[in-house]
């Protein structure tokens, strides 16, 4: 029987996500997407009367191997698995590419055949099957249709009571209550998975870390992969002293009872650099599987690392509204090639920093991700901190690729931050521009030195915390911050240096001292054996001096990382668990 290719891909994924800003629905639609795609729609390609041979299928995005003569039906059946699943919310999109008439019968030979051709018109069928879309029928529109509490574009169907005031009863469309549902569903299998480890812990039997620690219990494809890995750790205290089962956060609010500087939470969006170009330079279908579960499998193994390190479950603190044990995260998205989580903003830039560079030894260095983290207040309107993180790592995934331009082979891994607080613009890109001055023709300031390499930002992370020890404090450094501001070589270097008596000896010559050691590290790439002092940093406090244009001999490139250090001084955990330092 010929056999055909069949590509699936999911229709405003993100977009079905977060649809609603509340933690509840985001987390439900997570859940059931990744319900449909690892477990759905493999259920109906081993259906007898289907039979297609699964290549991949994560991160909404499938590729499937069947018969020529049943592709249209797998293709309908997956659509419709979704669109009833999702109650209408959600919708996926295929395209079908027949193989050659000399392509090989046999499964496992086909899967080394060169099929470059075929994957390549398969991926413009795909685009061109999602740039014209069905024609859709607007439905009636009355003043007394209810429209949805949570999403506000759908009308109401079923109304429950509001999980956020016990005393009013919301109104829901299908597809929120939905999502609702799945997350419910999931919380209620979570509790038997803990108790199951529990039970198995606690037993007399030998525990087998390569069997499924859940039991007969599914919780889901995303909780079983993450409580699969995490049961191999440390990662143990999944009751408190009071045999308490520990608890998702109910909302982004329950952010606050991990949080002992700044009521702030940290959302992080991490994306692996170049995986749309690198799947479609393979040429063969065994090439493209390997990949995809690679990427796939180490972005699981890099978030469960930096759980297992850096966000252990604890307690809340005396006098916090929240009495349960909780995790200190919650899964926004995960699989394929992408991460959206939400941390305690003491963590986040750890959290970030450990994925990146696991992820990258997970790939056994072959591949990198970009990182976004966005601090910002726990009241902050969520749709607003999800653009921001969206445009922070846009702009880390620029750098990302001008280092692979420049040094090819290199590890192009970049990790970006923005905080939110008074005042603050909504893009990064914008953020940057205000941060950056030119002089004249050949001098620039640059006030930061984001985004960061891993190497880079653990200079930094580490200097905080010694920065704490020291008791730099907030008041000064902020001071420092607005000499940065002014990127000039007068007033911003006599205002800095006023602000440098004020400090204790120790501190002075840390302070100045964490300079020059950044611009080393700028400088070190461009040494010269026949030139000593051209690898030398050139420090005037609070700038460090980096390579100007070529051929320019008055040419100059001010840069700091003051602001930065500024900036992270109130996220930065040290070793003792605290935060910041005294005024």
């Amino acid at each position: 029987m010929r056999k055909s290719l069949l590509a699936l891909d999911t229709d405003h994924m993100k977009g079905y996500i977060f649809q609603t800003d509340r933690l509840k629905e985001i987390r439900g639609a997570n859940l059931l997407l990744d319900r449909l795609i690892r477990v759905t729609m493999q259920e109906v390609a081993h259906e007898p009367s289907i039979g297609a041979e699964l290549i991949y299928g994560n991160g909404g995005v499938g590729l499937f191997l069947v018969d020529d003569d049943k592709a249209s039906a797998f293709g309908k059946r997956v659509q419709r698995a979704f669109l009833d699943s999702s109650r209408g919310g959600l919708s996926i999109y295929y395209a079908v590419q027949p193989l050659p008439v000399d392509a090989p019968e046999d499964v496992e030979t086909l899967m080394r055949y060169d099929l470059s051709k075929e994957l390549e018109l398969l991926r413009y069928k795909l685009r061109e099957e999602k740039g014209h879309p069905c024609t859709i029928i607007n439905r009636p529109a009355h003043p007394f249709l209810r429209l949805c509490d949570a999403c506000g574009l759908e009308y109401a169907e079923k109304n429950r009571q509001s999980d956020q005031d016990d005393t009013r009863i919301a109104f829901y469309c299908a597809s929120c209550q939905e999502k609702q549902d799945e997350d419910g569903r999931v919380k209620e299998r979570i509790e038997r998975a803990i108790k199951a480890i529990y039970e198995k812990r606690s037993g007399s039997e030998k525990y087998d870390p390569d069997s499924t620690p859940l039991g007969d219990t599914v919780v889901s494809p995303l909780w079983d992969r993450i409580f699969l890995y995490l049961e191999r750790t440390n990662y143990k205290r999944l009751f408190d002293c009071n045999q308490q089962i520990a608890e998702r956060p109910h909302d982004f609010h329950a952010f606050r009872d991990f949080t002992d500087a700044k009521e702030y939470l940290g959302l992080i969006y991490a994306d692996a650099n170049g995986t749309g170009s690198k799947i479609e330079a393979l040429m063969n279908l065994a090439e493209i599987r390997d990949f995809a579960n690679q990427i796939d499998q180490s972005i699981y193994k890099a978030t469960c690392s930096a759980i297992e390190k850096h966000l252990p479950l604890s307690a809340p603190a005396k006098g916090h509204t929240h009495k349960k044990l909780l995790f200190p995260f919650d899964i926004l998205l995960l699989g394929g090639d992408k991460v959206i989580m939400v941390t305690d903003a003491r963590k986040a830039m750890d959290v970030a920093l450990t994925i990146a560079q696991e992820f990258h030894g997970a790939t056994e260095n072959a591949h990198s991700l970009s990182v976004g983290v966005v601090l910002a207040p726990i009241k902050y309107p969520f749709n607003l901190l999800l653009d921001m993180v969206e445009s922070t790592l846009t702009f880390a995934k620029r750098r990302s690729a001008e280092m692979r331009l420049q040094s090819p082979g290199t590890d192009d891994t970049t990790i970006n931050f923005m905080t939110v607080g008074s005042g603050t613009l909504n893009s990064f890109d914008a953020i940057h521009k205000k941060l950056h001055r030119k002089m004249g023709k050949n001098i620039e300031f640059y006030a930061t030195l984001r985004p960061y390499t891993p190497e880079r930002l653990k200079h930094l992370l580490n200097a905080i915390r010694r920065g704490n020890e020291l008791n730099l404090g907030r008041n000064k450094l902020y001071q420092l911050r607005e000499a940065v501001y002014k990127m000039n070589l007068t007033q911003s270097i006599s205002d800095s240096l006023a602000i440098l008596r004020n400090w204790q000896e120790e501190q002075k010559t840390y302070i100045v001292a964490h300079v020059y050691q950044f611009g080393g590290l700028y400088q070190m790439p461009q040494n010269d054996a026949h030139d000593p002092l051209k690898g030398f940093p050139r420090v005037t406090f609070p700038w460090f001096a980096d390579a100007g244009k070529k051929d320019e001999e008055e040419s100059a490139v001010y840069r700091t990382s003051l602001l930065d250090f500024v900036e992270l001084y109130d996220f930065v955990v040290s070793e003792g668990g605290e935060t910041g330092g005294k005024n």
